[in-house]
């Protein structure tokens, strides 16, 4: 806990400040409405039935709980894969306090934060995969339909938004899949159009004017 400061965000949600990076976990505008609007939503108007989604810097679990409730009883089948280096502590989530505030059943809650690197049956139409990996590590023979890019920013891990890693990424990625992240900054928009996305700008959430888009379109 002494890593971290429970911050209580502008919607009422409330996020994680990393002392040791300097940087929250979500946007202090607030931290459910930018899970809402640039990640869930996106898994929501994909018009496939089938989604199989990737989630670099998994940590609180936030935005895999918001895609949960606001696709579980849609006719979609979520494979949602979520990859961090160092997963928090129960107690620390637990104060955050996103169980109550979603609704989520013990049982539901504790698979978005427990048992990781293995594969969670949360409903019929909803799997659950938490990888404990740095991402500069991670590999997969799988392919993903949507990624959620959400680590912390450039200023603070450049090495996570390089073009050599967003090679990967597109390699992991099926023909037409997008990726989504809440950073606009200029160097990113290069680095994923050199690895060979179609980006575009979007419309951010409260507080952000601007978050990517980015496509695989061969």
């Amino acid at each position: 806990m002494d890593s971290f400061k429970i911050l209580k965000t502008q919607d009422g949600s409330a996020t994680l400040f990393s002392k040791i990076f300097g940087e929250s976990y979500h946007n202090i505008n607030g931290a459910v409405a930018e899970a809402v609007h640039i990640y869930a939503n996106a898994a929501y108007k994909t018009k496939a039935t089938s989604i199989n989604i990737l989630e670099f810097g998994y940590g609180t679990g936030l935005n895999a709980m918001i895609t949960y409730k606001l696709l579980k009883n849609e006719n979609k089948y979520i494979n949602y894969t979520g990859v961090d280096i160092q997963p928090l502590s129960s107690k620390l989530l637990i104060e955050i306090g996103y169980k109550k505030l979603l609704g989520l059943s013990t049982k539901e809650y504790n698979s978005f934060t427990e048992s990781w690197n293995e594969t969670l049956t949360i409903t019929d139409n909803f799997l659950l995969t938490k990888i404990r990996c740095d991402i500069l590590n991670f590999d997969t023979s799988n392919r993903f339909d949507l990624v959620f890019y959400d680590a912390f920013s450039h200023d603070i891990q450049p090495e996570l938004w390089t073009k050599d890693l967003f090679d990967r990424v597109f390699s992991m990625l099926n023909d037409g899949a997008r990726l989504f992240t809440y950073s606009s900054k200029g160097l990113v928009k290069r680095n994923l159009r050199d690895a060979g996305f179609f980006v575009k700008r979007l419309a951010g959430p409260p507080g952000k004017r601007h978050i990517i888009e980015a496509q695989k379109v061969l």
